[in-house]
């Protein structure tokens, strides 16, 4: 009987998991690709984000079918000599779906990024911005063209550029925290690279105290303000300890004191790990305020 019934539910949890992972921020998986994840490791990060939904998905699937298979028993009843059933046909619509990306690269340029410096992408929205720091965060493959780091030419197919994530960074305008504690989400990518608890505990609380939120490893990150939020997603990006710091607008829509330690974090990484820091921007001033070398996007193209 309960072999029965699961046989027959499971379609229908699938087709109601399904619907609450397409339902889920789009944001999670491409958050734990840039911090180091595989692509295994981020399928697994988004099935924690929707568990509720995927536990709502099965005790929904268990109950229509438990219920639809009562009321057939019931219907059917049992009259002497002979047995009367009705049977239950359950119609199952299931949405055609996958995990996929698609991104339309229209960039056309040959830019050197320079090891240890820090490099300000400027140019107006469409420009190509936050589509070459795709590319540079090995997230996105280029349509034609090719990309070499550390001197080696780039091969898109196979596990490189899993492992070159793991040396890059990237962080978004709009950056996801994952539920759970703030040193859940610090440690993140530590917990990706095999760090230890130790490490990872002791990176943490320094990572934290950098960007002055000492003390917040046990709050819920998904209860911080827009600005505290900003900054803790900035010490999960540092305490990667990437070769490469991508930034997507990092100054854009935060309060003063938040854009102020980010400055100087940035001038920090530079200046103390060599850090090489790639940062979009529509601020014509940040160039002048740090020592920067200035890149212009103008439709896909360097002015």
């Amino acid at each position: 009987m309960i072999s029965g019934l699961t046989l027959l539910a499971l379609p229908i949890v699938a087709n109601y998991s399904l619907s609450a992972v397409n339902g889920a921020d789009p944001r999670i998986v491409p958050t734990a690709l840039t911090l180091g994840a595989t692509r295994f490791q981020s399928l697994l990060q988004l099935t924690r984000e929707v568990r509720f939904g995927i536990l709502a998905a099965i005790i929904a699937g268990f109950g229509r079918v438990i219920s639809e298979v009562g009321a057939a028993m019931m219907l059917g009843g049992n009259i002497r000599g002979y047995t009367r059933t009705m049977t239950t046909a359950i119609a199952l619509q299931t949405e055609q779906g996958e995990f996929a990306y698609g991104l339309a690269l229209g960039i056309i340029l040959s830019l050197i990024i320079r090891a240890g410096c820090l490099h300000v992408l400027m140019g107006p929205n469409g420009s190509g911005k936050s589509t070459l720091l795709g590319v540079l965060g090995f997230l996105a493959r280029p349509d034609h063209g090719s990309v070499t780091f550390c001197s080696s030419l780039v091969k898109w197919s196979g596990k490189q550029p899993g492992r070159l994530r793991k040396e890059v960074t990237l962080l978004r305008q709009e950056s996801y925290l994952f539920s759970g504690t703030v040193a859940a989400n610090v440690g993140f990518g530590l917990r990706m690279r095999g760090v230890d608890q130790k490490e990872v505990r002791r990176c943490v609380e320094q990572c934290l105290a950098l960007v002055g939120m000492a003390g917040f490893e046990d709050r819920e990150a998904t209860a911080l303000s827009g600005g505290e939020a900003r900054r803790v997603a900035l010490a999960r990006a540092l305490a990667c300890r990437p070769k490469v710091l991508l930034l997507d607008e990092p100054l854009a829509h935060v309060d003063q004191e938040t854009a102020e330690v980010i400055e100087k974090l940035m001038i920090a990484s530079q200046s103390r790990a060599g850090t090489t820091i790639v940062m979009a921007s529509h601020d014509e001033q940040i160039a002048e305020r740090l020592p920067s070398r200035l890149i212009r996007l103008n439709k896909g193209r360097i002015d």
